[in-house]
């Protein structure tokens, strides 16, 4: 308990609302304008996307996603959503590992327990609001809840997100946990850092080919 106060105590401290509206319309001199607008392409595809299937869903009742995947054009490529998530995910990483680089760079050191409080603070709070919005609408939503607060639902096959895009917060959770612990025990304790991340583009390749390999559904499916 005494945690959780301390946390809103802190949390409480970074909330401004005057300055969150006014950084929607000025871009600050510390930020990319080009990332900053690359994002905003990527977003816009992922909304334009469900906002296709939502337009079709209220026009065909029993149309189902898997259905609306199957009937989807090929010359409405350009709007997959994915074109959208997967840039929009490496560009995330890219400016959390550069503010992790930095602050190394300058201290000597990184903060590990400051950077999963910043990143709690911008991700718990309006989980937390959207998770009691979707829980009643289905009878089994708490027979996930305890996979979905621990952000691990997509490790056990009897588990699913109780938000519907919730397996994107999973997987990036998963990822800011992990980061920090990449960059100081393996990063900066190596002395041949290119050849360390040539290793693990090698090594992901290959265990991305033998997954694929041990589940031959997941090649034989449509590319999107």
């Amino acid at each position: 308990m005494v945690i959780i106060l301390s946390f809103w105590s802190e949390y409480k401290e970074t909330l401004n609302p005057k300055a969150d509206f006014k950084a929607i319309f000025t871009r600050s001199s510390n930020r990319y304008a080009s990332l900053d607008g690359a994002r905003g392409l990527t977003i816009m595809l992922m909304v334009l996307f469900h906002v296709l299937f939502g337009v079709v869903r209220l026009l065909h009742q029993n149309s189902s996603e898997d259905e609306f995947i199957r009937n989807f054009p090929e010359w409405l490529n350009w709007l997959w959503h994915a074109q959208g998530s997967d840039p929009l995910f490496v560009m995330c990483g890219l400016l959390v590992s550069f503010s992790m680089f930095k602050e190394f760079d300058k201290s000597g050191t990184l903060q590990i327990a400051t950077f999963y409080k910043r990143r709690a603070a911008r991700i718990l709070p309006l989980f937390f609001l959207t998770l009691l919005i979707y829980m009643p609408t289905s009878s089994h939503s708490y027979e996930y809840l305890i996979s979905n607060l621990l952000f691990a639902s997509n490790y056990f096959d009897t588990q699913r997100t109780i938000i519907p895009v919730g397996w994107s917060l999973d997987l990036q959770v998963q990822f800011y946990i992990l980061l920090p612990l990449f960059y100081i025990y393996l990063f900066y304790k190596t002395p041949h850092k290119i050849k360390f991340l040539v290793f693990l583009l090698l090594a992901t390749t290959a265990w991305r080919m033998l997954v694929t390999y041990m589940e031959p559904s997941l090649y034989e499916r449509p590319f999107f």
